[in-house]
This record gives C-alpha cells, sequence and structure tokens, in this order.
C-alpha cells in the first residue's frame, strides 16, 4: 500500500469535524476499504490524531477510537486546508523533484504562507522558533508604550 497524502488530508478534515465528546470507535470489520484503515493507523502512529488501536483476536475485528486530532495535525491541515494552497503545494513538490512527504508538505506550506504574508523565509538549520517579524513589531509597540513604568 502507498501512503496517498490526499487521503490522510481528508481524513483530518473529517476527524476535525467531528463533534466534542468520547471518542469515535470502529470496528476493523465495519472498515471495508483496507487502504482507508491502513490510514487511519498511520495518522494515529504518525501523532497526527488522538487515537487508539485495540488490537482484538476476535472475529468482531480490532476497534478504533479517534477523538479528534492532536495540536500538529490540527497545524498541518490548518497550512493545506484549502484546495488552492494544496494543489499549489503539491504541484511545486512535482515540478522540483521533491517527494510528497508529511515533513516537505509542511515546509512548502510554510514557505508559501511565510511569502504571502510578507514574513522573511527561516533560512536552513534556523529554527522557526524564533522570533518572527511579527513579534518584532509587537516588542516595538509594547515597548513605546509612554505608561509602561
Amino acid at each position: 500500500m502507498k501512503r496517498d497524502l490526499d487521503l490522510v488530508r481528508q481524513l483530518l478534515a473529517q476527524i476535525e469535524a467531528l463533534p466534542a465528546g468520547p471518542p469515535v470507535q470502529y470496528r476493523t470489520s465495519e472498515i471495508e476499504d483496507p487502504v482507508l484503515l491502513a490510514h487511519f493507523e498511520l495518522v494515529i502512529a504518525a501523532g497526527l490524531v488522538n487515537g487508539k488501536i485495540a488490537r482484538s483476536q476476535g472475529a468482531r475485528g480490532d476497534v478504533i477510537s479517534i477523538a479528534g486530532l492532536t495540536w500538529e495535525g490540527h497545524e498541518w491541515l490548518e497550512m493545506v486546508r484549502s484546495q488552492v494552497m494544496w494543489n499549489e503545494i503539491k504541484t511545486t513538490l512535482l515540478e522540483h523533484g521533491g517527494a510528497m512527504t508529511y515533513e516537505l508538505t509542511k515546509l512548502v506550506a510554510s514557505t508559501i504562507l511565510r511569502a504571502r504574508l510578507g514574513l522573511s523565509p527561516v533560512r536552513e538549520g534556523e529554527s522557526e522558533a524564533r522570533t518572527t517579524d511579527v513579534m518584532r513589531v509587537e516588542r516595538a509597540g509594547w515597548d513605546s508604550n509612554p505608561r509602561d513604568p
């Protein structure tokens, strides 16, 4: 089976739409598509979804419990939610010979979004956790507050 990031994106959007409450449970015997089942396992193992798989030796099949997206799942989905953006990410990767990997889709999405926002690109070896241009502007505003002691 080949991993399909289009399917992963679709699954995360569907999981995000679940109502708050107890985890949704599926029995593997209820999921007829083995590719879909494998992708449920992948998104849980990748840490994109809060969920678990309880293995069973019985005829009813394993139980998959889905409680929602993780922070990382929400972040990735937010970056790739727009079909226009998703198409741009895929085109960029395919035109430049890049593989369609989760990490590369995150990097390309981040680069495109930063460019659209007029933020400086993250250079190789730099952490995205560094102070951003927006934070510097906000700090300048805080530092110049005349009410600040």
